[in-house]
């Protein structure tokens, strides 16, 4: 929700983007980039330059050339060989658009094609990052399992048109350097703009726009759009401005990394989950971009919220010539939830069907023997639904992570499923349509309409399992004047106003002031050295936790000692709940959400489309501050699932049509009262389970299994006409 003041500036169009700013002495920048996948760079032919454009290549960088993240990087101008199309080569800024783009026209660039990077186990240029954790004995538990199901599933490369354009304004006088730019990651664009150009980063300050909606897919871009920008400014001493067109945007932009899974569990005689055995491959694109920290969520996601003593997994990162992919909510822990929760879906559909046949086989001795105790007895047997399964092998407390961490507390999965089976009606409408279709089946009508409704259930971790500062820090600066009045000063960027009004709040009720006199800033003067990006929750679970430690502080301070009274509070890890990223052990979340989706569906008979006609939502996220912020991003990341699940096609670009608000189904939210005095992550929860919902659901109606999203219409035709 925008604030009145806010939202009447936007209107009035007093709210600046990068692009709109503009000078006389303004440059307008513009990247040369590579049209082939992959090539060596023969022989770069430039004409005499005019005096009123400045051109950049790799080897007229003063610093580094390379854009770099914890873990990994990418050059900022390719210099002997591409690896991508759209790759920068070169960069230019000249008077006017018109004026450059003539210019550039004359220059002639001449490749070599290489070929092109594709996955093999022998081919050291494409081998990345790879893990492998193995617990118990799941080789042998799975072969004494007494059920067994192997499947693979698959999700594909993703990406948003709808997130805003990439553009930078950079304003140089003398030495010193200020970026307006619309980031996630404030620290780390002074940071790359510092390395590329040489200069220190305390000549750096950065102004912050209006970020739209990030869906963090773009995390690290605004860095390299930004050092671009700089290194035009710095060579022309002049400001310039550099804005991606949406086609670069959507050429260059990293897309959700795609995942191919092969997994296989089985179950005891009794339904105990006894094996679980998940390898899986994700493609990085041409460089390594928070890859690490994918492929080990990826890890941690595949083990799901059960009870399995015996698990191996092996994940494996690869390169391709794609540009460098990226992460989208969860960073891995969503795909990995899609492919576990499945799986489940399908291990439960195998164990219900031998209780059926049980059930049979017990009725038709009972009748053979005329025995009419045993008949009654057998009638009166009932098989295994989803949700009593889920509910007999959930995580308990003394259990283990997948990593040898031990659940200190037993996670409120009972609550959150009890409450979800309730509000949905899962129970009985689960049996129901399968009656139905089993019906339709044996009359070989369509009187009866094909529905389904399927469960998932997940976590989210709100922090980042790599503990490097530039990840991992968050700071928070409060400053008490004489006046009274508190100005505190973040390295956090809010998504919302919602959550500055929050926090204004939360202080001025610690120190009994008024909300007024809280005045909120981002950290425009470079006081905070490193900071982690504004993503995976950390805004609610640790910004906000900081503005409350400073304040209290203050408060503890403001009459003993003289003002102004500064106090600086900075996220450090719990000392209780360590994590090694090196040896894969301990804690890996500091906090954790738990929630579970049920998504009714019906499939349209004329278009074979799949309907989404109702969804609920059970969840367990500690405190909430804001009920009315909650539900719009529980909403929200709803749209976005939708479109995941079967408007996203990055196979048809030419007939992509984003879900719209006519879309949206009918939405039920729980909020479960929690045992937890702190806020924790809410963004990640629905990405994390409705696609395994929707997946469950769509299967039980198509009476097949799908095991890749999106699902296309004539997927499911397919699936029909086969039966």
């Amino acid at each position: 929700m925008i604030e009145t003041k806010r939202l009447k500036e936007k209107l009035a169009g007093k709210i600046r983007f990068p692009e709109d700013i503009s000078t006389k002495r303004t440059l307008i920048g513009a990247v040369v980039r590579s049209p082939i996948d992959h090539g060596e760079i023969r022989n770069i032919k430039i004409p005499e330059i005019p005096e009123d454009i400045c051109l950049i290549t790799a080897s007229d960088i003063p610093g580094a050339n390379k854009i770099s993240v914890p873990g990994g990087s990418m050059p900022l101008l390719a210099r002997k060989e591409v690896t991508y199309r759209g790759e920068a080569v070169l960069l230019a800024a000249g008077p006017d658009r018109e004026t450059l783009d003539l210019f550039l026209e004359k220059i002639e660039i001449d490749y070599d094609p290489l070929p092109e990077w594709k996955y093999s186990e022998e081919k050291e240029e494409t081998a990345g990052p790879a893990r492998r954790i193995i617990k118990g004995d799941p080789v042998e538990a799975l072969e004494q399992s007494a059920f067994k199901v192997e499947s693979a599933f698959s999700t594909p490369l993703q990406r948003h048109l709808a997130t805003p354009l990439l553009s930078v304004h950079v304003k140089t006088e003398g030495q010193k350097f200020t970026i307006s730019s619309s980031t996630q990651w404030p620290t780390n664009v002074i940071q790359n703009c510092s390395a590329v150009t040489g200069v220190s980063r305390a000549n750096f300050s950065i102004k912050l726009n209006p970020l739209g909606t990030p869906l963090d897919s773009k995390i690290w871009m605004p860095s390299l759009v930004a050092a671009q920008a700089a290194l035009l400014a710095q060579k022309s001493r002049k400001p310039v401005s550099l804005s991606y067109s949406a086609e670069e945007t959507l050429l260059c932009s990293p897309m959700r990394i795609p995942v191919r899974f092969h997994c296989e569990a089985g179950l005891d005689e009794s339904g105990k989950l006894q094996a679980l055995l998940m390898d899986f491959q994700i493609d990085t694109g041409s460089h390594a971009m928070l890859t690490s920290e994918i492929l080990d969520r990826i890890c941690i996601g595949t083990a799901g919220v059960y009870q399995c003593r015996n698990i191996k997994v092996t994940g494996l990162a690869y390169r391709s010539n794609k540009p460098p992919l990226g992460a989208f909510s969860g960073m891995g822990l969503s795909q990995a939830f899609f492919a576990v929760e499945s799986l489940t879906d399908m291990l439960i559909a195998r164990f219900i069907e031998q209780q059926k046949k049980d059930i049979e086989r017990l009725i038709a001795e009972a009748v053979a023997a005329g025995d009419d105790n045993k008949l009654k007895s057998a009638r009166t047997r009932t098989t295994t639904d989803p949700a009593i399964w889920r509910s007999r092998n959930f995580l308990i407390k003394g259990n283990t992570y997948l990593s040898g961490g031990k659940l200190m507390k037993s996670p409120p999965l009972d609550t959150v499923l009890e409450k979800l089976v309730s509000s949905s009606d899962f129970t009985r409408k689960h049996a129901a349509f399968s009656n139905a279709l089993s019906k339709r089946e044996k009359n070989g009508g369509s009187s009866f309409a094909r529905k389904g409704i399927g469960l998932a259930t997940a976590y989210m971790g709100s922090n980042f399992l790599r503990r490097e500062r530039g990840l991992f820090s968050a700071t928070v600066i409060g400053r008490l004047d004489k006046e009274g009045r508190l100005n505190l000063t973040t390295s956090s960027v809010p998504d919302n106003y919602a959550l500055l009004k929050l926090w204004r709040q939360s202080a001025a009720d610690i120190l009994g002031i008024e909300e007024s006199m809280v005045d909120i800033s981002s950290d425009e003067e470079n006081q905070i050295p490193l900071a982690g990006p504004a993503t995976l929750s950390r805004n609610i679970t640790v910004t906000t936790r900081l503005v409350s430690q400073a304040c209290e502080q203050i408060k503890k301070r403001r009459f003993r000692d003289p003002l102004p009274l500064v106090v600086k509070k900075t996220y450090q890890n719990s000392s209780s709940r360590k994590w090694d990223t090196e040896k894969f052990a301990g804690h890996p979340f500091q906090e954790l959400s738990w929630g579970g989706c049920v998504v009714e569906i019906e499939i349209d008979e004329m278009t074979f489309s799949p309907v989404v006609r109702k969804v609920w939502y059970s969840i367990d996220c500690g405190i909430i501050l804001n009920r009315d912020s909650a539900l719009a991003e529980v909403e929200s990341e709803t749209m976005q699932a939708l479109g995941w699940c079967f408007n996203e096609d990055p196979e048809r670009i030419r007939y992509w049509k984003l879900p719209g608000i006519d879309s949206l189904p009918e939405i039920h939210i729980d909020f479960t009262e929690s045992s937890s005095r702190t806020a924790n992550a809410l963004g990640g929860i629905v990405l994390n389970t409705f696609p395994a919902a929707f997946r469950n659901a769509l299967s039980q109606a198509a009476q097949s299994q799908f095991t890749s999203l999106p699902v296309r219409p004539e997927d499911i035709f397919t699936a029909l006409e086969d039966r």
